[in-house]
Formats: structure tokens, C-alpha cells, sequence
């Protein structure tokens, strides 16, 4: 019963304090442990936070370099397109220019040999070329209204 007896009799204050200052250490290595973690979060944010940054740079400078790459190929296309435009704006002049020289010799040769072979194959070779009838040039339509009149438009 010794054990009983000392409860009955209390606590000194030698226990009292050694049990404040027990408290007082389990505490502070406590909050030195909690520092420690809250430190470690940080340090651990702050290194996302930085690779994140570079991230970000290095994504900003790669965008940066394809909006340069997409302009000069769009500054490439559009020089093609203007140098085609003129181009075709050269073979259309030159297309009116052959197919009035052609309506002339062709309308001449008519006179000189209605049921001329030539004929035929000229209005063959033309409907060939002109397939549908609303791109047939107006002198075109001409001379094979006539290449058919003669009877030269669809013998082979």
C-alpha cells in the first residue's frame, strides 16, 4: 500500500516541475517538428513554383517561335498565291490570244474546205477542252456554232 499512500499525499514540487518542464519540451520538440514540416511544404512550393516559372518560359518561347514559324509560312504562301495570280492572269491573256488567232484561221480554213478533217478534229479537240458550255469563251462558241452549221462539229 506504500503506493496508495504516496497519492494521498500529493505532489511536490520538484515532480510538479519536472512534469511543467517534461510538458514545455514535448511541446517545443513539437513545434520544432511542426516548423520543420511547414518548412519542408514550403521549400517544396517554392521549387514547384520555380519549375512551373521555367515551364512557363519555356512554353511562352515555344509558342513565341511557332507564331514567328506560322508567319513567315503564311508570308510564303501568300508570295505563291500573288506570283500565281499572275501566272494565270499571263496564261488567260495568252488563252484569248490563241483562241482568237485560232477562231481566224479556223473560220478562213471553213471557207476554203467546209468538210475539211481538220474541222472535225478542231471541234472534237475544242469540246474536249471545254467540257461544260458555260466556260466555252465566247469566240470559242462562235467558231463551233459554225464548225457545226458546216457539219465539220461531230463526225470523227
Amino acid at each position: 500500500m506504500r503506493g496508495v499512500a504516496r497519492m494521498d499525499q500529493g505532489v511536490s514540487a520538484g515532480e510538479a516541475g519536472g512534469m511543467i518542464a517534461g510538458i514545455v519540451a514535448l511541446l517545443y520538440a513539437f513545434g520544432r517538428g511542426i516548423g520543420w514540416v511547414w518548412n519542408k511544404i514550403e521549400q517544396r512550393v517554392d521549387s514547384r513554383a520555380a519549375e512551373n516559372a521555367s515551364e512557363r518560359d519555356r512554353l511562352s518561347a515555344w509558342s513565341k517561335s511557332l507564331e514567328e514559324e506560322v508567319k513567315r509560312y503564311r508570308e510564303g504562301i501568300r508570295v505563291e498565291l500573288e506570283a500565281v495570280k499572275l501566272e494565270l492572269g499571263e496564261l488567260r491573256l495568252q488563252n484569248v490570244a490563241l483562241a482568237s488567232a485560232l477562231l481566224d484561221v479556223s473560220l478562213e480554213h471553213a471557207e476554203l474546205a467546209p468538210n475539211s478533217p481538220v474541222l472535225v478534229r478542231l471541234g472534237a479537240a475544242l469540246r474536249q477542252v471545254f467540257k461544260v458550255p458555260g466556260e466555252i469563251p465566247a469566240e470559242m462558241a462562235v467558231l463551233l456554232s459554225r464548225l457545226e452549221a458546216r457539219g465539220g462539229g461531230n463526225e470523227h
